[in-house]
């Protein structure tokens, strides 16, 4: 009998028996390889984890409409959206609310957020909203500012305040930063458009 036949003959058997044997000996370690439902379970968890994870809310869900609620001032007031930077159009949507300065960030997002609201000196009649912000200026810093958008609520925390020119003003809000940042601004002082002053916050993480 050749070497070939007795590698044909019994070299397979002997690999068959050696392999069974090195099965058996280490069942408890790899026998969940012959459980089709474990080894679809095993499958199931590489899948998951290695899938981007979904997009989940990070904010509060509200009923309200798009509004800015300050609770130390006692302050609720819609939100005016507008697409057009027409001073016009500005003035009107500003007898409404607090308009969203077109082109600034939006709730949540990296840059900052513009409102803008009209302010009026003391025992200025309540007319619309004319004097909506004429109080901003007792928010210290940590107060909290709560931002309701498109049904969910980001809060914000008061970080500083200024009075700035109205170029400073123009300056200040065409930095680019990767902060989120809120601004509030009003005419200083109240009633008359001669410099601006403004709250800045912060999204609270």
């Amino acid at each position: 009998m050749t070497f070939k036949q007795i590698i044909r003959n019994f070299g397979l058997p002997f690999l068959l028996i050696f392999s069974l044997s090195l099965i058996a000996l280490n069942w408890n370690n790899i026998g969940w390889l012959f459980n089709f439902r474990a080894l679809k379970r095993v499958s199931q968890d590489i899948i998951e984890q290695s899938s981007p994870a979904e997009d989940k809310p990070l904010y509060q869900y509200v009923e309200n409409e798009d509004q800015v609620d300050i609770p130390v001032l006692n302050l609720q007031a819609p939100i005016i959206v507008l697409e057009t930077k027409d001073s016009n159009l500005l003035h009107q949507a500003l007898d409404r609310g607090v308009v969203l300065y077109p082109g600034s960030a939006l709730p949540g997002e990296k840059g900052i957020m513009v409102l803008l609201g009209h302010s009026a000196p003391s025992g200025w009649p309540d007319i619309n909203y004319d004097r909506v912000f004429s109080e901003i200026i007792k928010l210290e810093k940590e107060d909290k500012i709560n931002i309701n958008f498109h049904h969910y609520r980001y809060p914000y925390q008061v970080i500083d305040k200024h009075i700035f020119s109205l170029a400073q003003e123009e300056e200040f809000f065409a930095q680019n930063t990767s902060r989120n940042l809120l601004v509030l601004s009003t005419c200083y002082p109240p009633g008359k458009d001669l410099q601006r002053f403004i709250i800045v916050a912060e999204l609270e993480k």
